[in-house]
């Protein structure tokens, strides 16, 4: 969904495995983004929606996102003519603070014998002294605490241009079909 604006979208499918009829996948495993249509719906359609997103930590600005639909189906003697024109635009701004903590060390200077003859126990555990910190037995600390920041400022727009014609018996179904998107 960052390069396709899920407004263009009529449906996803998720296929775990593959099957014998698709054309490629990967091992683990393959989407189907499906694009809106013309013939989807029969007749007139019109849909709009707009949006707006408010951050306290990204700038205190409302940044929106809006979206228009417009299909036609229509009959005739000769078959059945579609138009589709679908337009998407959203712009993001977040900022994502965190705090991350390294993996947990072990830390012992006394007590335990050398690096490569450790005293061990009998029942296994291995004995300590003293350590870095100035305690006494294992101490356990992280290795180290990050802090990060990420300022995110996205732009996407999408469009789909789709034109359909069938057939009154049916048997010719021809699909023309231009979508855009820059993110």
């Amino acid at each position: 969904f960052n390069d396709i604006s899920p407004e263009l979208l009529s449906g996803v499918d998720a296929y775990k495995n593959q099957t014998a009829d698709m054309i490629e996948g990967g091992i683990a495993g393959t989407v189907d983004m499906k694009t809106r249509l013309p013939f989807d719906q029969e007749g007139h359609v019109l849909v709009g929606s707009l949006q707006g997103a408010y951050g306290s930590l990204s700038g205190g600005q409302v940044t929106p996102a809006y979206s228009v639909l417009f299909s036609d189906s229509i009959r005739t003697d000769f078959g059945r003519f579609g138009l589709l024109l679908d337009y998407a635009r959203s712009h993001v701004i977040t900022e994502t603070q965190s705090v991350i903590d390294d993996k947990i060390d072990t830390y012992c200077s006394s007590g335990y014998g050398t690096a490569a003859h450790a005293i061990v126990n009998a029942d296994g555990s291995i004995p300590c002294t003293g350590n870095v910190f100035g305690g006494k037995g294992w101490a356990f600390a992280p290795d180290g605490i990050r802090y990060s920041q990420v300022d995110y400022d996205r732009d996407r727009i999408g469009s789909t241009i789709a034109t359909q014609y069938e057939n009154n018996s049916k048997s010719v179904l021809a699909t023309l079909q231009y979508t855009d998107s820059s993110y």
